[in-house]
């Protein structure tokens, strides 16, 4: 998502525009209710000095000089966010600057080291969130700097498959049926055509595949259903897959 969010960014001409333009937008929206945060609250102290002057009653007087310091502390605490805001003015020319080099990585994307894509996720997001939807399907959702959210759906790409009783039922039953490949990969989704075949040879083929196998076999050992074109081509629910292949129970 980070890299579609650079694309995003730099490549849309109006989003970049619009992105420039926010950004210089909010920042003096919130200069100006800071100032305005200050400026209330210079007069409230002036207003505490003022009836100081003619107040004498001691618990009175405690009172004020408590609201006094407390109002100063606030006045501080404003001060502190103008400063800032007035810095982060240099983030507008920081985008044009930025504009070319997130360009070249957006272009080198498969060159950039894993610390550095984590810096540039620190650069425009706040944190992202994984959502467990089911056995294999997460969804990953970000919060961007900007205020704005984006999600997407997924499988962990290195996941060991956690087989249960009922998968090692099925797989004997599928392998001793010469069920193809691609729908054995779509029945157990996450393992690769390997470690089937080493899982099957460990519960039933005293350590070797079934030698008596005619499924259908067109991917090598590394492949896993999200790998297959098949996987791709079904949308948006490639989890159902038994039809499609039915056909030819006996390739």
């Amino acid at each position: 998502m980070i890299l579609e969010r650079l694309r995003l960014t730099t490549i849309d001409e109006v989003t970049w525009q619009q992105a420039i333009a926010s950004t210089h937008d909010r920042a003096h929206i919130d200069i100006r209710r800071v100032q305005n945060a200050i400026r209330s609250a210079e007069n409230t102290q002036m207003g505490i000095v003022e009836s100081l002057k003619s107040i004498q009653h001691p618990e009175l007087i405690q009172r004020l000089v408590a609201d006094f310091i407390a109002t100063q502390q606030t006045i501080q605490q404003l001060n502190h966010e103008l400063s800032s805001l007035k810095a982060s003015r240099s983030q507008r020319k920081s985008l044009l600057d930025a504009r070319p080099v997130l360009e070249t990585i957006i272009q080198r994307w498969d060159d950039i080291p894993p610390v550095q894509r984590r810096e540039l996720f620190d650069a425009f997001a706040h944190h992202a969130e994984v959502e467990r939807l089911g056995r294999y399907q997460r969804r990953g959702g970000i919060n961007w700097r900007d205020q704005s959210q984006s999600s997407s759906e997924f499988q962990p790409r290195h996941c060991r498959f956690p087989w249960t009783k009922e998968d090692i039922a099925r797989l004997h039953q599928m392998v001793e049926s010469n069920t193809n490949q691609v729908e054995l990969l779509a029945s157990f989704p996450g393992a690769t055509w390997r470690a089937i075949r080493e899982f099957y040879g460990y519960h039933f083929g005293r350590g070797l595949w079934h030698k008596h196998y005619r499924g259908w076999v067109i991917y090598d050992d590394k492949t896993r259903w999200q790998d297959t074109a098949e996987y791709r081509a079904l949308t948006p629910n490639p989890q159902h897959l038994a039809s499609e292949y039915s056909s030819c129970p006996g390739c």
